[in-house]
């Protein structure tokens, strides 16, 4: 075990870290800042402060950009610079909390949702003008929405209600589907997992009597579980293997395992809102356990140990596209043909992987009319496209192996002597090369160029 406060810094709220490590936070002094997790680079972003959490949200075509509450209660976004540069207000609106942030891929929009200070639950398009503002029905919210596209149903809004129910709906203006999942009632925003074994979603919340609940998503309320007896004080956070943190109700660290075994607080420390976690899967099938939080002295703290146990492994049910592979690729003026845009589909689908975003939900139907089954051009396309170039020079030789006519045209074309080459790369760390366990290898060459 290794812990370490994050430089000298405090928070008055829970931090937001991203996947390379970076800590967003309010100061105590309500300054927006960001620090590396070793407490190097600590920047004040612009002269910007905020009244709750931030939200980092980096989508794949305009980058990454701080969401915020303005200590004006106005919404934000900002680049997350020294300069505080393109400091943005969304619309005119205002928040009473942290926005929530996704990106449609079939639109290229990005999206904000919120509570108003009206209550009101929000969405917005995040540009300066505050495009498509939409009531989401005539619904009202206590907290921070969640929203969760899962790869059965779709993308849903989940929220507090201002009556305390368990609530969600579809984020549309007439507020489809809206939907009280059984008779719960919750203290705070809630935290919506999917598990791919069984294709159910999962709801997690503080409930109103402090319990540590979980329940499927459903009106039913089915599979309702006091997770292990326990009580939290705030939000818990749900990691993809099944790990729940959360502060208790004697504010001490905690840990359980989904189904209420396996609790453990973490050492003696005392955290006065939500952790973060990040757990990574190591080739031992041991795991990182890094936790953020805010103490009780409102030190920013962020603390390291080795577990067993695995991390969710990629999957192609949650993980992957959802529609089929069936992209025609017309090149050169429409000289040459191909078929296919696998690699850049299994890049793609590990850039929202390893970014610990839900991939967009998009299947046939969704690309202009009902027989298209692929995005046939516009922004997705040209994404997963781009992601294929990347494939090929991250894997060319690899896929020669796979395809040894390909290598063989290739020598030919060249006027190599092939042959060798295949088994030396048979050998190489990520050699194991078929046609089964190419997606491996795709996986790992993407972490790699995220290192």
């Amino acid at each position: 075990m290794a812990q370490n406060q994050i430089g000298n810094n405090t928070t008055a709220s829970s931090p937001f870290v991203t996947a390379r490590d970076v800590v967003y936070f309010r100061g105590t002094d309500d300054k927006l800042w960001k620090v590396n997790g070793d407490g190097t680079g600590l920047t004040q972003i612009g002269t910007n402060k905020t009244k709750s959490t931030p939200f980092v949200f980096a989508d794949p075509l305009t980058g990454e950009w701080v969401y915020f509450q303005g200590t004006d209660d106005k919404l934000w976004k900002v680049r997350g610079d020294s300069a505080g540069t393109s400091l943005t207000q969304i619309g005119t609106n205002k928040t009473k909390s942290t926005p929530f942030v996704t990106f449609d891929s079939s639109t290229g929009d990005v999206r904000v949702y919120f509570q108003g200070t009206d209550d009101k639950l929000w969405k917005v398009k995040s540009d300066g003008a505050g495009t498509d503002l939409t009531q989401i029905g005539t619904n009202k919210t206590k907290s921070t929405p969640f929203v969760f596209a899962d790869p059965v149903t779709g993308e849903w809004v989940y929220f507090q209600g201002t009556d305390d129910k368990l609530w969600k709906v579809r984020g549309d203006s007439a507020g489809t589907g809206l939907t009280q999942i059984g008779t719960n009632k919750t203290k705070s925003t809630p935290f919506v997992t999917f598990d791919s074994s069984t294709g159910d979603v999962w709801v997690y919340f503080q409930g109103t009597d402090d319990k540590l609940w979980k329940v499927k998503s459903n009106s039913a309320g089915t599979g309702l579980l006091n997770i292990g007896s326990n009580q939290t004080k705030s939000t818990p956070f749900v990691t993809a293997d099944g790990w729940v943190y959360f502060q208790g109700t004697d504010n001490r660290l905690l840990k359980v395992f989904n189904d209420g075994t396996q609790g453990s607080p973490l050492d003696s420390n005392t955290t006065a809102s939500t952790p973060k976690v990040k757990r990574i899967g190591l080739a031992d099938a041991t795991v990182e356990e890094w936790v953020y939080f805010q103490g009780t002295d409102n030190k920013l703290w962020r603390y390291f140990q080795l577990v067993g146990g695995k991390q969710a492994a990629f999957t192609a049910r949650q993980n992957g596209w959802h529609f089929n592979n069936d992209f025609v690729n017309r090149l050169f003026g429409g000289l040459l043909e191909t078929q296919g845009l696998c690699g850049g589909m299994a890049y793609s689908a590990l850039d929202y992987y390893f970014s610990d975003l839900p991939i967009p939900t998009h299947r046939q139907g969704d690309f202009g009319t009902p027989d298209a089954t692929v995005p046939p051009d516009g922004r997705l396309h040209t994404m997963i496209f781009s992601r294929l170039i990347d494939s090929f020079a991250d894997n060319f030789g690899k896929w020669s192996c796979v395809y040894p006519a390909l290598d063989a045209a290739v020598g030919a074309a060249l006027g190599l002597v092939v042959g060798g080459a295949c088994s030396a790369l048979w050998s190489a760390p990520c050699g194991e090369v078929s046609t089964g366990s190419s997606m491996r290898c795709l996986s790992a060459q993407a972490a790699e160029r995220r290192a």
